[in-house]
């Protein structure tokens, strides 16, 4: 993981300021925590809409990525946003909290690539790659002035490039834990004979982001249970994922803005001797499991076309109505945006 500073807010000539109705804003350079900030003083004129500070970038996200920025405010709590504009300005990306907490003292606020969601454009959806444009958004709740700060833009490369360590409870020789993840179709990690149940952990070496698993099952046997769990430190261990009875060569695990230095699948076999056997875990980002609907979506994606309309609507309505498919248990929520007090 590595970090680029976007913008020290030294020269404030390509910051832009947009406003709607009656609002105002001016945009000011101040003394900050590490050098110079960018002053935003906003006044709603006794009305809503929203003011803007706009500026042109350049730059392409990373895989996994998260934006990191020193905030201090004096201001009523209204909306903020952070917006993300591609470079032909049609498609629009953004993170928003409606009740954000505008107070004096510095701080420093983590915006990760999981919590910017797609807003409008002809896109439709999917996540920002090539920017264009970044913008820092104040939408009025109950309106009013006040100031903002910021400084000390950056961008923070989170993915994870170095292969992950495999390790197995037991293993049959000849199709060791590494077999799970090399890419073969015609390999598989598979547990001593005798073995009703066994497990197999992934070690990425650091805090992984991810949004899914994709498994691929041994023919034989047909039945298993599996339980994912994940780990921060390899002691301690969640349970992210049930299935209590799993049928088919390809199973899709639905976990949502799931992020662990650790996963493990424990499988058990069903009605037979031997312990389930794995041939591949694909480890799907963030983005495969945005929502419900994208998840499904990408699902249909890897069989033929029409075969899971009927599922589709279906999972659509049960989400509706308030509830999640059974078998698909979300994850522990990590990714959100997190904001500390700044160190003195």
């Amino acid at each position: 993981m590595h970090t680029r500073l976007l913008d020290s807010f030294t020269d404030l000539s390509d910051w832009m300021a947009v406003t709607s109705g009656k609002a105002r804003l001016d945009i000011t350079s101040e003394p900050g925590p590490y050098g110079q900030a960018m002053r935003l003083d906003f006044d709603f004129g006794g009305s809503g809409g929203f003011v803007v500070a706009r500026k042109p970038f350049a730059f392409t996200l990373p895989e996994t990525f998260a934006f990191h920025l020193a905030i201090r405010a004096d201001a009523p709590p209204n909306t903020f946003e952070f917006k993300l504009v591609d470079p032909a300005g049609v498609n629009v990306w953004r993170y928003q909290d409606a009740a954000f907490d505008f107070t004096a003292d510095w701080r420093a606020l983590c915006i990760p690539g999981n919590r910017i969601d797609f807003a409008w454009g002809p896109a439709g959806g999917g996540a920002p790659t090539d920017i264009g444009a970044i913008e820092l958004v104040v939408a009025a709740g109950p309106g009013g002035q006040g100031t903002l700060w910021f400084a000390d833009l950056q961008l923070e490369d989170r993915t994870v490039t170095a292969p992950p360590r495999l390790r197995a409870s037991n293993t049959l020789p000849g199709h060791d834990p590494a077999c799970a993840m090399d890419g073969r179709p015609d390999t598989s990690w598979r547990a001593g004979p005798d073995t009703g149940s066994a497990w197999l952990e992934i070690d990425f070496g650091q805090l992984r982001e991810y949004g899914g698993l994709i498994l691929h099952w041994t023919s034989t046997p047909r039945e298993r249970r599996f339980t994912l769990q994940g780990s921060d430190n390899g002691d301690q261990w969640h349970t992210l994922y049930t299935a209590t009875r799993s049928v088919g060569e390809r199973n899709y695990v639905y976990l949502p803005n799931g992020a662990s230095r650790y996963l493990r699948v424990q499988v058990e076999a069903l009605g037979a001797a031997d312990c389930p056997g794995i041939v591949a875990v694909e480890v799907q980002s963030f983005d495969f499991s945005r929502s419900i609907n994208t998840f499904f979506h990408n699902v249909a994606g890897h069989g033929a076309r029409g075969r899971y309309q009927l599922a589709r609507f279906f999972i659509t309505n049960m989400v509706r109505a308030g509830g999640i498919p059974a078998g698909c248990t979300a994850s522990r929520l990590t990714g959100r945006p997190w904001i500390s007090p700044m160190a003195r």
